[in-house]
């Protein structure tokens, strides 16, 4: 015969401590939780989510000029990255391949191009591109935060700084109400110009790049031509694409979200 359990049997008191126990760590474990979803938010994470399957499509323009005939070659076609599988690096971290794809237009089926990394821990997000080591993103990420670039790298000291934190952007007819702008000027000088900034969105990633690396012909109508550039608000607007006549060599790159999403 069973008899009912009493809060002086100890049989009574082992279930509830066990139930009360249980409940503490679910507790525990939630708020926990919460507190790091919360720490990630507010370092920035979410300005580059990594996800397997998460990828961003784009539209690629490429400028370049020469001494030789044709000055100005342009070449467009499409660029797919991608978030494919996880994996420890060297470094006993978790990183994640970013499979990277190209096709000259929707018509066209996605071929792969190369493969890149990407990593992040509390203190900033790298990406392996071609075997070379950038500091894409420092966190907590805020208005005027500057950081080596090239710090993993064998390259000069690059110094990044974030801008533009916060604000809405329009890219291909799709609105972001939240993005930030990380930009890189190496060079503003009398004989030539390296411009480099992308753009991230919250919950998506890098939705626009822009790369400029030109020098100029300073001769005839081109003199002086730098003024246009090398101004105190380089980093505000985009500056206007050059003309040709007046570009010894170098490349305008530009690359445009079009798509993005979870496979």
């Amino acid at each position: 015969m069973n008899l009912p359990l009493k809060k002086n049997n100890p049989i009574w008191n082992k279930q509830w401590l066990g139930l009360f126990g249980s409940l503490g760590i679910f507790l525990f474990l939630t708020t926990c939780q919460s507190e790091v979803v919360e720490d990630t938010r507010v370092l920035g994470f979410q300005y580059y989510p990594l996800e397997i399957g998460r990828f961003v499509e784009y539209e690629v323009e490429l400028i370049t000029y020469s001494l030789s005939a044709p000055r100005e070659t342009i070449t467009n076609y499409q660029l797919r990255e991608e978030l494919a599988a996880a994996f420890v690096d060297v470094n006993g971290e978790v990183a994640y391949r970013l499979e990277r794809y190209k096709r000259d237009n929707v018509t066209q089926a996605w071929s792969l191009d190369s493969t890149w990394s990407v990593r992040r821990n509390n203190f900033n997000l790298t990406r392996n591109e071609n075997s070379q080591v950038f500091v894409k993103l420092a966190f907590p990420v805020k208005d005027g935060l500057q950081w080596n670039g090239n710090l993993y790298n064998n390259y000069n000291k690059a110094t990044y700084s974030i801008q533009n934190f916060g604000k809405p952007l329009t890219i291909n007819g799709i609105d972001f109400p939240l993005t930030l702008t990380v930009f890189r000027n190496d060079e503003c000088s009398a004989v030539s110009m390296d411009y480099r900034s992308e753009i991230f969105a919250e919950n998506v990633g890098i939705i626009q790049k822009h790369d400029w690396q030109i020098k100029y012909v300073m001769q005839g109508t081109c003199t002086g031509i730098i003024n246009n550039y090398c101004d105190t608000d380089i980093k505000a607007p985009l500056p206007n694409k050059p003309n040709p006549d007046c570009v010894q060599s170098g490349r305008i790159y530009t690359q445009k979200m079009i798509n993005y999403g979870i496979r």
